[in-house]
């Protein structure tokens, strides 16, 4: 089938104070996304260095303007249905917008105002300032963090993108409020910034509001910065750390160039060659056939000065050296052994593929744009680079390889668990803008779900199976994460390695799943593979091979996996608050299994496993993208359609919660201190399901009433929010706070205190409205794609709520009045049964207190 891409325009003009203005209309959806980028970050920071006064900038645009208050910019947006972010990197600092287009006029307001009179109030920057040191601190928690810091503090001697862009606590604690604000009047001025707009807007109209927006913001000199060039590298350099982890953690990396460079695109194909995908080099050779690795990835930086090629991997701490030999072995492949025309032309379909996906949403769009310009001064780069990824040959590869991945211009890193480092160094129909969903049942009972929209040339397939936690014992918990692995590891016609390479060789992406009430494959690809994706996906679900050596490689990796978990702080406090809330229901577990279940999992139960509920009246495949209905009904008729009915009851659990009032106390490692306060929820069928679902978005984001207790007022916490474990069976409503030690009983005070003002009080008819616009306004922004409505309206026509419940969702959360809120806030958040976990430092064995 012809493809039917259309492309928009970008147009670009130059205020009279010049500032660089893109816009870019796009009316597929009722969205808008803007970015201001500023030509700013840590590498500019000059005598500054390593400060992190960049970032700190970045954070106190959202602590008030002349004309709104701290906390007012995030709560205006969000009423408007928006929500407000803000990055900063070593070369830029990008402040972003995403909204229902109704408001984009305001939004932009708001981001001027946000721009040009933010006040740098002197008692909110010192505020602003403990929370970005406890985050300086606690970003050693974060094993991977730490790693890469590592990583680039070694590979760089001189040049600033060695120093972290949040910078060093000694340093940063010395800045006062007039270095940031110098900093700030010297670099954000209009001609050191580019505007983007992408999406369901007027230019011409936008533009008009720009020019009268930012009248009166004037342009100034830019001061020269002096940015040192990093020397070449006259040698190998290795580096070891150890810290509390379970698992080792490397980084490989050499010294390469800028983005304007014409190496990059020969560099980003070896990336792909080498790591991006399941049938690259490394993770064919590393965790599939000698399960070095639990995981393992290349990538390629060339960012505004030059960057770097790295190779990362995770991994048991004794299979160090020969991960580093292999690698470097396949490395150096590279350079004398010409890579196939059918390798070749899978990666360059990846990157095109890639590219594509990326441009599904405005504020894709709107990146690529903004980075483009203030990288390359070409809004259009990376279209131009995509052709010139065409023309890339093997020899191109060859000779790149040849000049960077050199003895002499290699860094290897490593994070290594207490102890175990190497002793030496050297060692139905639903209304969507783009398209309707039809819906169709096969004769045995699969549903179908098909929605066309021809803006792109991709497709995207999403097969879902209910399963998950939700029918997993003690003995078996795991069980549907391994099955869900397994199913990509090879079929009794095909390896696992060519299940993938026929994906990416396609220029696809496939992989698996397992939660708490669901399991399945989805496979994104070019639309006019479609035939291809659909096939695979029948031969992985119908004929799964589950061979021995996978199983055990697989349960290998799993068990690694389920070590770690103890070295992310939050997911250990999330294990223990279910663990406590949910003694005696399913939802105790972790989709992961633990060391005792997955251990004893043999093949026969998988098996088992996979004949239960991989049947059609438990599945529904959604198909959409760049199709015809028809030729996407009969496709699936053929490939599904010989999946036997075994007439499936899906079992039912009882719903089974730990009663009375419950504390929990637990010890770890790390710095920081996480408080959890959880009460009982309602499952997904549930009317109160809305009006909580308001409740978490008035507790959570900069916006928040807990941020703003919490962390605006005292400045006690770095993380903030509430999360919601909902699903086929009634699950839990949860305040979380990550903080420290000494804060913890604030904190516990406080989170009661919120919660008892809420129960008498509720919330005012404005936070309420804000608050719906905002959840209505951001479930549109997260929708855009076809990958995320795919599996909303797959999930959700598993469940049973219908295919069309997401556009039945804006309903049900405009309609919710204060008293909802009032009256769902009394009948969970009761004072007499509740689960409260603390996970903290503290050395004493944690207690468990009724």
């Amino acid at each position: 089938m012809a493809s039917e891409f259309k492309e928009c325009t970008v147009n670009r003009y130059v205020l009279p104070n010049g500032m660089t203005v893109l816009l870019k209309e796009d009316h597929r959806n009722p969205v808008a996304a803007i970015e201001v980028w500023v030509k700013t970050g840590s590498v500019t920071e000059d005598r500054l260095a390593a400060s992190g006064v960049s970032h700190f900038v970045e954070h106190m645009f959202f602590k008030g303007t002349a004309d709104r208050a701290v906390g007012e910019v995030a709560k205006e947006i969000q009423s408007y249905g928006g929500e407000i972010n803000a990055r900063t990197s070593p070369d830029t600092t990008v402040y972003t917008v995403n909204i229902d287009s109704r408001h984009f006029a305001k939004a932009c307001e708001i981001l001027a105002d946000v721009l040009m009179h933010s006040t740098f109030d002197p008692a909110e920057l010192e505020k602003e300032r403990s929370v970005i040191a406890k985050e300086i601190n606690l970003n050693d928690d974060d094993p991977e963090r730490r790693a890469y810091k590592t990583f680039f503090n070694t590979i760089y001697a001189v040049h600033p993108y060695k120093d972290p862009v949040i910078g060093y606590e000694d340093i940063f604690m010395k800045l006062t409020r007039e270095d940031v604000v110098r900093y700030m009047r010297q670099r954000y001025t209009p001609n050191n910034m580019v505007f983007v707009a992408v999406g369901d807007f007027n230019q011409e109209e936008a533009l008009q509001n720009l020019r009268g927006l930012f009248k009166n913001f004037h342009r100034t000199s830019l001061p020269p910065v002096f940015v040192p060039r990093e020397p070449a590298q006259l040698g190998r350099r290795v580096r070891f750390e150890e810290g509390d982890v379970n698992k080792g953690y490397l980084f490989v990396g050499y010294h390469t160039v800028d983005i304007k460079s014409d190496d990059k695109c020969a560099l980003d194909v070896i990336s792909m060659v080498l790591g991006q995908g399941r049938s690259s080099r490394l993770y064919q050779k590393l965790r599939d056939k000698l399960a070095l690795v639990s995981g393992v990835s290349s990538w390629s930086y060339t960012p505004v000065y030059p960057g770097v090629f790295a190779v990362t991997a995770t991994f048991e701490p004794d299979k160090y050296a020969r991960i580093v030999r292999e690698i470097e072995q396949e490395v150096n492949r590279l350079k004398t052994e010409a890579v196939s025309a059918e390798e070749l032309e899978k990666v360059k379909q990846s990157i095109i593929s890639e590219y594509y996906f990326s441009l599904d949403t405005a504020a894709g769009q709107a990146s690529d744009i903004g980075y483009c310009e203030v990288a390359t001064n070409n809004c259009n780069y990376f279209k131009e680079y995509v052709e010139k990824v065409k023309q890339i040959s093997a020899e191109d590869l060859c000779r790149v390889a040849n000049i960077y991945f050199r003895e002499d211009n290699l860094t290897v890193t490593a994070l290594f668990p207490r102890g175990s480092q190497p002793q030496s160094a050297a060692e139905t129909k639903t209304a969507g803008a783009a398209g309707d969903i039809s819906k169709h049942e096969l004769s045995n009972g699969l549903k179908l779900l098909v929605r066309e929209d021809h803006t792109l040339p991709t497709v995207s397939v999403r097969v879902l199976m209910k399963g998950g936690i939700i029918v997993e014992d003690e003995g078996n918990n795991g069980i549907s994460n391994l099955c869900s692995q397994l199913l990509l590891k090879g079929t009794r016609t095909r390896s696992g390695e060519e299940v993938v390479r026929a994906i990416e060789s396609a220029g696809g992406t496939i992989s698996s799943y397992s939660a708490n009430n669901s399991f399945g494959c989805f496979v994104d690809i070019l639309s006019d593979k479609k035939d291809l994706a659909l096939d695979v996906l029948a031969d992985v679900l119908m004929h799964p091979a589950f061979a021995d050596r996978d199983i055990e490689r697989e349960k290998g990796v799993i068990l690694l996996n389920i070590k770690s978990l103890e070295d992310q702080p939050f997911q250990s406090a999330f294990k223990l608050f279910r663990e406590t809330m949910f003694q005696h229901h399913p939802y105790r577990f972790q989709p992961i299994g633990t060391i005792e279940s997955v251990t004893r999992l043999t093949r026969d139960d998988i098996a088992a496993f996979h004949r239960k509920y991989a049947v059609p009246e438990n599945m529904v495949v959604a198909v959409f993208g760049d199709v015809r209905a028809d030729d996407v009904k009969k496709i699936v008729a053929e490939k599904f359609g010989a999946l036997k009915n075994t007439g499936l009851v899906f079992p039912k659990t009882k719903a089974d919660f730990t009663t009375g009032i419950v504390r929990e106390k637990k010890a770890h490692p790390g710095k920081q201190a996480i408080v959890l306060l959880g009460y009982r929820g309602p499952d997904i069928f549930s009317p109160d399901k809305y009006p909580l679902e308001v409740l978490d978005a008035v507790f959570s984001g900069q916006g928040s009433r807990l941020f703003g207790s919490v962390r605006d007022e005292e400045g006690l916490a770095y993380a903030v929010g509430t999360q919601m474990i909902m699903g086929l069976d009634p699950g839990a409503f949860v305040f979380y706070v990550g903080t420290v030690q000494e804060k913890v009983d604030r904190v516990v005070e406080l989170m009661f205190a919120e919660v008892k003002t809420l129960k008498k009080s509720g919330i005012a008819e404005s936070e309420l409205q804000r608050t719906k616009n905002g959840l209505v306004g951001i479930r549109k922004i997260q929708l855009q794609t076809n990958a995320q409505l795919a599996l909303q309206a797959g999930l959700d026509e598993l469940y049973g709520l219908g295919c069309d419940n997401y556009i039945q969702y804006y309903d049900r959360i405009n309609g919710t009045a204060a008293g909802d809120i009032t009256r769902v806030a009394q009948t969970y958040f009761t004072d007499d049964d509740y689960v409260l976990v603390v996970l903290s430092p503290a050395t004493e064995e944690g207690k468990k207190h009724k």
